[in-house]
């Protein structure tokens, strides 16, 4: 491969966009450190040459600034609550007519949700504790992650038998109080999409709150301790067509039932009677461990579901 280089990162693979929306990725290396960079595919810096009127070059260069001046301050808060399981930003620049992020290069190994679910109770619920720390985190700091999904969680086993966790990809983030302005801007897996999420893409007058990242979070968590997601009753493809229609979800009845009615609450239509990270986190830290040993002995790792 032809050396190419973007600012002072030499790239060591292609630019691809493969699973990256908005965006695409590669590698790239600075000072012998491996790095992982992503470029924007918009906006777009118009060139001293691009054959435009003043007045589009003008109104691209607002574009362009509104762009660094949101990114930058969610940026800069993220690494702000970086907490060592938080993959932040090492640089954000714009190179030529293009923005670009630079961070760690994480591993992403080769965990299934399926070997989560084989762990023992406690493992488990050590695991969940680690990733809502990294919600509550950025939820303490107004951000909405916004893309909330196993692909987004890197897991890695360690030599005792645990996991560790990296929370990744802000791409599709955005602070509570600065919604995207455009339905085009908002980005999310559709398995993982809150009710509310999806009637403001449809252009439903819809607020998206910290509070769809719950949302997420209910059905991963269902994921991590059962192998398979929430079951739909009905012709739904996603669990927030569900939701929406009134549909019933399935939640295991192999589930503790404080797990059980956790996740049902994550998971309820109304953004405001879902818990926060906070609340979900104290409540593990706290009561999930002092009742671990009855709760372990109704819980079975089986994945089919009631």
């Amino acid at each position: 491969m032809e050396e190419k280089y973007i600012g002072k990162y030499r790239l060591t693979t292609d630019l691809r966009g493969q699973n990256s929306g908005n965006a695409r990725w590669g590698f790239c290396t600075y000072n012998s450190n491996e790095y992982f960079i992503k470029e924007f595919i918009s906006p777009v810096y118009p060139e001293a040459s691009a054959p435009i009127s003043d007045e589009v070059r003008a109104a691209l260069v607002r574009e362009c600034s509104a762009f660094e001046q949101r990114k930058n301050r969610l940026y800069t808060a993220i690494n702000a609550s970086t907490n060592g399981n938080i993959i932040g930003i090492r640089s954000f620049f714009r190179f030529k007519s293009r923005y670009y992020i630079v961070t760690e290069k994480v591993e992403t190994g080769k965990t299934k949700v399926s070997e989560i679910a084989e762990l023992s109770m406690e493992k488990k619920i050590i695991l969940l504790r680690v990733l809502l720390y990294s919600i509550r985190c950025i939820h303490d700091a107004g951000i909405v992650h916004a893309d909330i999904k196993p692909d987004n969680l890197i897991l890695k086993p360690t030599q005792n038998g645990y996991y560790t966790l990296k929370l990744i990809d802000f791409d599709a983030s955005f602070f509570e109080d600065d919604q995207p302005k455009n339905s085009d801007d908002i980005h999310g897996d559709l398995s993982y999409l809150a009710p509310e999420t999806f009637l403001r893409i449809a252009g439903e007058n819809e607020k998206i709150t910290r509070k769809a990242d719950i949302f997420a979070l209910g059905i991963i968590f269902h994921e991590f301790l059962t192998g398979v997601r929430p079951r739909m009753s009905g012709d739904y493809d996603y669990l927030y067509e569900a939701v929406l229609d009134g549909g019933d979800i399935g939640i295991s009845n192999r589930l503790p039932l404080p797990i059980h009615s956790l996740i049902r609450r994550m998971l309820d239509i109304d953004p405001k009677k879902r818990p926060s990270a906070a609340d979900i986190f104290d409540y593990f830290g706290e009561k999930t461990s002092e009742r671990s040993g009855d709760e372990g002995k109704h819980f079975s790792r089986d994945s089919s579901l009631d």
